[in-house]
């Protein structure tokens, strides 16, 4: 976990709580921008480059201090995917990322910042042997350094992360080190809502690009409670479709009855940002047989992506439907890899197995596997939606 804010931090946690709205569109498809405090681009040092690095089974504070001799570590392009880099994946696998910074001597006196990267939550980021604690939405998170660099002179930045190397977000920028200023990104408006049944009130919410319209939609059907703020990183995977020109919708099913169907079908049909013929569905666990459902309830499903599935009867009814199955080759209560081959082999349309490396089951995939689950989603979402 990252350490409690520190005094350097409070100039840009302040900024960051007072985000200003603009009018013009960054990719065309939203009317509205945000206005956030970021490190500026265009003046700043990029820290995707070359770095030494070292895997541990734990850390302690000599892997962050500078004075510990590390020209013997090999050295690797990061952030990216440890499978890029060659790092296997254990349980109590982490990798540490060191090299050193020249920061222009004139930056003294300015505001510098360094965005956070690898994997917000899971990685602990160190200036000269100092850890610093980025504030910010998981989206853009930044942290104040301007205390703690060495002006004209070399710096060391060190990062310790437990995860797959990179968080990639729409209208993220590469980790970067440099004077603060300001971007635009897309405002991304999320409702709580309810949905009428004949039984309940389903909960839901819905995310999408503010000022769209006609936007294709992407329902995350799981079990749970529908809240997803609660689940920091489907809330981040429904914002970054957002920034991409996508609506979506994460439900907390029940019962999984036709008429929790039904009611979902016409709450869709009803929204005016979304084009209710392009539809996307994606289940978890005991809902993937509920989305399976959902495809072959109406052509509007024209994709469907199932996660750590159960055998689903009705599979082969889908015929050339175009599906994504998402599993993990490690799935400990059930051979998930050996049950959605052998459901694909019943298709006769697009279909993939996306065996991801871990243990994880269900959304849990986002926390351990997210970049791999994240393109896979985007390419299959691009292809059939």
């Amino acid at each position: 976990m990252y350490l409690k804010k520190k005094s350097v931090c409070r100039g840009i946690v302040g900024f960051l709580l007072l985000a200003m709205w603009a009018g013009s569109t960054p990719q065309g498809f939203a009317e509205s921008t945000v206005s956030i405090i970021a490190v500026v681009r265009e003046t700043a040092i990029d820290l995707n480059s070359a770095w030494r690095y070292k895997v541990v089974s734990q850390v302690d504070d000599s892997l962050f201090a500078p004075e510990t001799e590390d020209s013997a570590w090999p050295t690797t392009q990061a952030p990216a995917r440890w499978t890029d880099q060659g790092i296997e994946r254990g349980d109590l696998t982490v990798a540490v990322y060191r090299r050193t910074v020249k920061v222009p001597a004139a930056w003294q006196g300015k505001a510098i910042g360094i965005s956070a990267w690898f994997y917000p939550g899971s990685s602990m980021v160190y200036v000269n042997g100092h850890a610093v604690d980025p504030q910010g939405s998981l989206f853009a998170l930044i942290a104040d350094v301007s205390g703690l660099l060495r002006y004209g002179q070399d710096n060391l930045i060190a990062v310790s992360t437990t995860q797959d190397g990179i968080r990639e977000a729409a209208q993220m920028d590469p980790p970067l080190l440099g004077p603060v200023g300001q971007k635009l990104v897309t405002k991304v408006v999320r409702r709580d809502v309810t949905i009428p049944t004949s039984t309940r009130l389903m909960k839901a919410n819905l995310f999408y690009p503010d000022g769209a319209s006609r936007l294709p939609i992407i329902l995350f059907a799981a079990t749970g409670h529908a809240d997803y703020s609660l689940k920091d990183d489907w809330q981040f995977l429904n914002e970054d479709l957002a920034r991409m020109g996508y609506a979506s919708l994460a439900v907390a099913f029940n019962l999984f009855t036709p008429a929790e169907l039904e009611a979902l079908f016409q709450y869709v049909k009803s929204l005016e940002v979304v084009d209710s013929s392009r539809i996307a569905f994606v289940g978890a666990m005991r809902a993937t047989r509920f989305a399976a459902q959902a495809a072959l309830a109406s052509d509007a499903v024209r994709a469907l992506v199932v996660v750590s599935s159960a055998k689903i009867p009705e599979i082969g009814r889908l015929a050339d439907r175009p599906v994504l199955f998402v599993c993990s080759k490690g799935e400990t209560f059930a051979s998930t890899l050996t049950i959605a081959t052998q459901m694909s082999d019943q298709l006769t349309g697009p279909r993939q197995v996306l065996a991801l490396p871990g243990k994880s089951s269900g959304v849990n995939v986002l926390d351990t596997d997210w970049n791999q689950f994240r393109a896979s989603l985007l390419e299959w979402l691009r292809k059939y939606l």
